[in-house]
């Protein structure tokens, strides 16, 4: 339609300064006349958050551990050497999740923590659990402290997490087992504790702590209050209990009922129920030694003695009808405590009057 000739005439001069704009080379000439492209923004993703912004979006990490991994494999479980176990959290989106890494780039597996997550602490510092493929894993930390405040953060994770059964009245995590049976229902036990405020996600400053005191305070499990979660604590074991306000009981006036309580106690002794029955917890629990029974028994036989020897005093320089009457009420009162050498006893129906001779 349109002749070579006639490209001519869309063809910008090598002059003008719109020649840029074509690809064409440009001349020197008037600058002020030079146009000159916007530069256009870049495309670049939306930034995801950082970890310290409390942002939604991404996992911060919220406790990190050296630890030795076993996997269960044919029924025994393989050694797969030195890894580090993480703790990875939103509160706002209220995810967490458990992941076992070699470095940043290589991890080797990883779980999603909900309420019903299962991490199972162990004697001699090992945990295990299982991860999203059915695989169990066992780990080891280095340290008891270090097995703690894993556990501790693991508790808190699992509480925080939407529940399919809606707000429970509290979540028990172990942090350390204990030794011997379970303690059950109308057991007492002997804890120590700490109370602390849980809001938002995190611990606060604790409100009361009995970890210092000179005696333990003695509890009660019993259903339907927060002792409850003590079903199952053995001796030495150390147990996270985080409460609804419903179960704040002895706390409700120290506590804020617009948010959770975090219960950390220690077990010490345990006495059952079958042995509360046989005796009372102070006879259990401050039970004397053998010196102080010792000690009270020959007391009470210096008094006894003691007090025959009054008597036999009193007889020797009494009349002999004041003797007499004295015998006669001794004799009423059934077999005399103290027979009193060359005495002869009175029959029960004489007269107080009786006379009855004495031999000193």
């Amino acid at each position: 339609m349109f002749g070579p000739e006639d490209d001519e005439d869309f063809t910008p001069a090598v002059n003008s300064k719109l020649a840029s704009l074509f690809g064409q080379p440009m001349e020197e000439g008037n600058a002020s006349l030079t146009y000159t492209a916007p530069k256009q923004p870049k495309k670049t993703r939306p930034e995801t958050a950082s970890p310290a912004s409390g942002s939604p979006g991404k996992l911060g990490i919220i406790v990190v551990q050296a630890v030795q991994t076993y996997r269960l494999e044919g029924g025994s479980y393989n050694n797969q050497g030195k890894l580090g176990a993480a703790l990875l959290g939103n509160t706002s989106l209220k995810l967490y999740q458990l992941l076992l890494y070699k470095n940043k780039q290589q991890h080797v597996t990883s779980t999603k923590i909900s309420d019903k997550f299962q991490f199972i602490v162990q004697d001699q510092n090992y945990a295990s659990f299982y991860d999203d493929r059915g695989q169990n894993w066992s780990i080891m930390f280095e340290s008891e402290k270090n097995a703690v405040d894993f556990a501790r953060e693991v508790g808190l994770a699992r509480a925080c997490t939407p529940s399919e059964k809606g707000d429970q009245p509290y979540y028990v995590q172990d942090l350390k087992v204990g030794k011997g049976s379970g303690a059950e229902f109308g057991d007492l036990l002997e804890i120590r504790y700490t109370t602390l405020p849980f809001v938002n996600g995190k611990l606060e400053k604790a409100i009361e702590s009995n970890i210092d005191a000179e005696k333990p305070q003695r509890v009660n499990i019993r259903k339907g209050v927060w002792e409850e979660a003590l079903l199952g604590a053995t001796k030495g074991c150390k147990k996270l209990i985080v409460l609804a306000p419903v179960l704040f009981g002895p706390w409700t006036p120290l506590a804020d009922v617009n948010h959770r309580l975090v219960v950390e106690v220690e077990v010490g002794r345990i006495k059952t129920r079958k042995q509360s029955r046989e005796s009372t917890p102070i006879e259990i629990l401050n039970r004397p030694d053998s010196s102080e029974s010792n000690v009270d028994s020959s007391t009470d036989e210096t008094s006894i003695k003691a007090r025959g020897a009054s008597i036999s005093e009193a007889l020797t320089n009494s009349p002999k009808t004041y003797k007499a009457s004295i015998i006669s009420r001794m004799a009423r009162m059934g077999q005399a405590t103290l027979p009193l050498k060359g005495a002869v006893m009175c029959n029960p129906s004489d007269s107080e009057e009786t006379e009855v001779k004495f031999t000193f």
